[in-house]
């Protein structure tokens, strides 16, 4: 991810959406279950919040050693080329980052034996939708959503949503960043 073929600029753009991707999926793939571990190591939700707490701790104490350390780094190890310094970087920070999920897959125990309801995927839709918090963070997650699509399809969505009455929930969630003579045609 952290290199780039020689290739033409359309392979280039291949390269990159492939190794964005392979590196979306990879990381899905480790971040479920490690989010979610904390559900089957206790049932004690003091406990769950103790791991979760070290967690972020941690988490952010990372974040600041990684990117404190990331360009130093790179120009120690690149010797005057910030491109092969990054691949040098990148390849230690990718084989400590296996390296301690590695440690972290051997050493967790799963303690809580989940019970498996024998419900339809109909029954869970309907728990769903009943469910006042889901339906907030779906709605939440679309109104986040609404301006990158309205980035990139124009104003023509938006005076489509003032139309049918809906400029009041973009105005709510984003008046700051709003655009007002978008918003004002509503209104005219």
């Amino acid at each position: 991810m952290f290199t780039t073929p020689d290739l033409s600029l359309n392979g280039k753009i291949i390269y990159a959406w492939v190794t964005y991707l392979i590196m979306s999926l990879i990381y899905t793939a480790i971040n479920i279950p490690y989010c979610s571990v904390a559900g089957v190591i206790t049932l004690n939700q003091k406990e769950r919040l103790g791991c979760l707490s070290w967690r972020f701790f941690l988490n952010g104490l990372a974040t600041l050693i990684v990117s404190s350390s990331i360009l130093p780094l790179t120009d120690w190890l690149g010797n005057g080329s910030r491109a092969s310094g990054f691949q040098l970087t990148m390849a230690i920070m990718g084989g400590a980052a296996t390296l301690m999920f590695l440690f972290c897959f051997s050493s967790i125990k799963e303690r809580v034996v989940s019970v498996k309801s024998g419900d339809s995927l109909l029954k869970d839709l309907k728990d769903i939708a009943k469910n006042d918090q889901w339906l907030l963070m779906i709605s939440i997650t679309f109104l986040n959503v609404f301006p990158r699509l309205y980035s990139r399809c124009g104003h023509h969505l938006l005076r489509d949503l003032c139309d049918a009455g809906f400029c009041w929930i973009y105005y709510l969630f984003y008046g700051a960043r709003c655009r007002l003579q978008y918003v004002g045609q509503c209104y005219r």
